[in-house]
């Protein structure tokens, strides 16, 4: 499947973060997933990203996918962005 740019202004140097659900799937490295296997992998007061992933409906990628959960947070917050580090997809 082609990958294709999520959004035209992405080549003029746009970048951006959209907060996305558990249920969305996402590939990695290969495999196919849904974004609440990554949370599975992670305690409350870390945050973790997948680089280079995509999403297949929609053809999308690369992003970088994020996995935050707060301090007394009940779940994670999942973000998909263009932006290639992880703090400064945080940080909007």
């Amino acid at each position: 499947m082609a990958r294709r740019s999520p959004h035209p202004l992405q080549g003029y140097h746009w970048a951006y973060g959209v907060r996305t659900g558990s249920h969305s799937t996402v590939t990695w490295d290969g495999e196919s997933f849904r974004g609440e296997t990554g949370a599975a992998c992670i305690k409350p007061g870390t945050l973790g990203a997948l680089r280079d992933a995509g999403m297949p409906e929609a053809a999308y990628g690369p992003l970088l996918l994020l996995c935050g959960w707060a301090k007394g947070s009940k779940a994670p917050l999942y973000v998909v962005t263009t932006m290639t580090a992880a703090d400064a997809a945080c940080r909007v």
